[in-house]
């Protein structure tokens, strides 16, 4: 029971970076900056965890993974109170540029720390990632909820407090519940369970760079296309609420996992289902239509998630950098997908910047079809070479 309450901690780190998130660019908006100066809050938070991911995943390990947690968790509340006490709302971006140094160091580490956490059966990894995508996404989904309550009874000052407490409880907990890790028995033992199964890392940073981009677009077009068909704030909260509900709830499913990740079907399904929901989109109307299309979305996005991070963590020895690797495509796709939807949305309008978002799954859905297939054709021609294909594609996608 108590290695579960370590899957609280994304969700809480998370529910405080999305208030954040939330109080930043509502400030900017109501201080009058252009809908360019309120994203970009955003783009440099994204800007600067594109920047530190590659660097923390260099000197992130098994055996110290809950201190960089623990110190992670801490300055992110410090950083939260130091900024409750300043009033001018151009510091928001000072703000944002230091949580992406500190929301860098927390997530590698705690990818690392959870597959320490193992218990020698392959479905503990799955057990372990369809966790986690629950956990950050239901904290994404929280965050924003709970802030614009809390200002509403009380002031945006007091969300930051409230953001630095949850944080600093974090830490705590994570220090206390340090022991749970095993990083001698994954260092001395690296787990084999997949080392027999080609290393298809690539394939999760294509999907998962597509998948985070489409979250970009439309997250960063969805507010503007729902206010053309007058759809009310609250609305919108719904819609964009219920997204990040199916993609908790879909890493939730996945727990199970043991081998679709490996096969080609299934992906193109997922991918499919984010195509559709995708066009759908682009040409819905009125609410129900946008509730719908957000549902099949959050399949989409919670299955390339666990997807995503599974061929990271999946490897006996490159996981920690692969994982630096997931969070800096994450960073980039949070750069590109706002300014690639918004510049979209200005020269042609709306409809074509949900259908860009489909095109580009379209082509990640290709992709991944003919890599997938192209290894199963190669096993089934040459069934005795096996190990020289495992060993030749592992050395060829280590970074």
């Amino acid at each position: 029971m108590a290695r579960l309450l370590v899957f609280l901690f994304p969700a809480l780190i998370d529910l405080a970076l999305s208030s954040a998130f939330f109080v930043c660019t509502v400030r900017l908006a109501e201080a009058g900056w252009s809908p360019l100066g309120v994203t970009g809050v955003l783009t440099c938070w994204a800007a600067v965890y594109v920047v530190i991911c590659p660097w923390v995943g260099r000197y992130v390990t098994a055996t110290n993974a809950w201190q960089w947690l623990t110190g992670s968790a801490s300055l992110i509340a410090l950083t939260c109170w130091t900024f409750a006490l300043i009033e001018p709302v151009w510091v928001n971006y000072l703000f944002t540029a230091l949580l992406g140094i500190t929301t860098a160091g927390f997530f590698i580490s705690f990818q690392v720390f959870m597959k320490t956490m193992g218990d020698g059966h392959q479905q503990s990894l799955s057990k372990s990632i369809g966790l986690y995508t629950f956990s950050w996404s239901m904290g994404m989904a929280m965050g924003p909820f709970v802030s614009g309550y809390l200002w509403e009874w009380t002031s945006w000052q007091n969300c930051y407090v409230i953001s630095g407490i949850v944080a600093m409880v974090t830490g705590i907990g994570i220090f206390l519940l340090r022991h749970h890790g095993k990083p001698q028995a994954v260092e001395e033992e690296p787990d084999t369970s997949y080392a027999q199964l080609p290393d298809l890392i690539r394939l999760g940073w294509i999907a998962g760079g597509v998948a985070f981009l489409a979250v970009g677009i439309v997250r960063g077009v969805f507010p503007s296309s729902g206010l053309l068909y007058q759809i009310s704030k609250s609305d919108q909260g719904i819609v964009l609420g219920l997204f990040c509900l199916s993609q908790a709830f879909t890493g939730l499913v996945l727990v199970r996992s043991q081998r679709w990740m490996y096969r080609v079907i299934p992906i193109m399904a997922f991918t499919l289902v984010g195509m559709g929901s995708l066009v759908l989109f682009s040409w819905a109307d009125r609410l129900w239509l946008f509730e719908l299309a957000s549902l099949g979305f959050g399949v989409y996005t919670g299955a390339t998630a666990f997807y995503f991070v599974f061929h990271a963590l999946s490897h006996p020895i490159h996981s920690a950098r692969y994982v630096s690797i997931n969070e800096t495509v994450v960073g980039a796709a949070g750069i590109g997908g706002p300014l690639l939807g918004g510049i979209i949305a200005n020269l042609v309008g709306f409809t074509a910047s949900y259908l860009t978002a489909a095109a580009l799954a379209c082509f990640a859905a290709t992709w991944l079809y003919r890599k997938h297939r192209s290894y199963q054709n190669a096993m089934m021609k040459n069934p005795a070479n096996h190990d020289e294909i495992l060993s030749s594609q592992r050395t060829t996608n280590a970074p």
